[in-house]
């Protein structure tokens, strides 16, 4: 819109830096993982993407200096700005992550469930204080009570996993895997499989934990998969959600 699509008044050094940038990241990374992984002729391998790495970080220092005033300092402002943001997320992220940490003397209330046998389902992303106050509050609203768990990674699911063993909240865990991050198709083949053992037409709750965040642009940090998962599971007329709020 600026230029007038004229490609020769086009800041071409900001896509040079950022092209050899990338180039400078990939190359390291795969050093990394043939020092890493230390395979056979990995010294060879490494030697080439290191030698990659260097040429193309002179290469970025070099466009940079030079083009500078070319276009090169939206990408040398504008990186670093975002590297800061995504640090300020993850150090969030961390902090939440600290108050939810769940200890093993935390145990979930005891006589406080009903003789009910309505079929209730937790949806677990992480085994958390939000997780035992859900737990606590289906409890109290029968006995029939699982943790449902949608595996999108590999690595997180094994250390829930063992976490759970290690914890033993009294509730079995069910775990299905997901090859395309989709969550909602294996949570309603669950609910209308035979593994529920429900009866057909008989209404299912589904316990959601929901963070209450006291700085109101933190929640676009937080709940996405949640507010996502309660407008569709709202379709289905047997189903029932009840969401758990916990403070932050």
């Amino acid at each position: 819109v600026v230029t007038g699509v004229q490609t020769c008044a086009l800041p071409i050094s900001l896509y040079a830096v950022g092209v050899f940038l990338s180039f400078t990241l990939s190359q390291v990374g795969m050093f990394l993982k043939w020092k890493r992984s230390r395979t056979l002729g990995w010294k060879h391998k490494a030697f080439i993407n290191g030698l990659g790495a260097v040429v193309t970080f002179i290469t970025v220092i070099l466009i940079g200096i030079t083009k500078f005033f070319h276009g090169a300092w939206i990408v040398c402002i504008v990186i670093p700005l975002l590297v800061y943001l995504m640090v300020k997320v993850k150090q969030h992220y961390t902090k939440i992550a600290e108050q939810l940490k769940l200890s093993l003397e935390q145990r979930p209330n005891e006589g406080a469930t009903t003789n009910n046998q309505q079929h209730v389902i937790i949806l677990v992303g992480a085994l958390n204080k939000s997780f035992l106050k859900a737990l606590n509050c289906a409890r109290c609203l029968s006995q029939n009570v699982v943790a449902f768990h949608v595996s999108t990674d590999t690595e997180a699911t094994e250390k829930l996993e063992r976490k759970w063993e290690e914890y033993n909240p009294g509730i079995p865990l069910i775990i299905k895997y997901s090859s395309y991050r989709d969550i909602m198709k294996p949570l309603m083949n669950f609910i209308e499989s035979k593994e529920r053992a429900s009866k057909h037409g008989e209404t299912v709750t589904v316990v959601i934990s929901q963070f209450v965040i006291t700085k109101w642009w933190h929640n676009l940090l937080h709940n996405q998969t949640a507010y996502f998962i309660k407008s569709m599971l709202y379709k289905n007329r047997n189903v029932a959600v009840l969401t758990v709020p916990y403070i932050i």
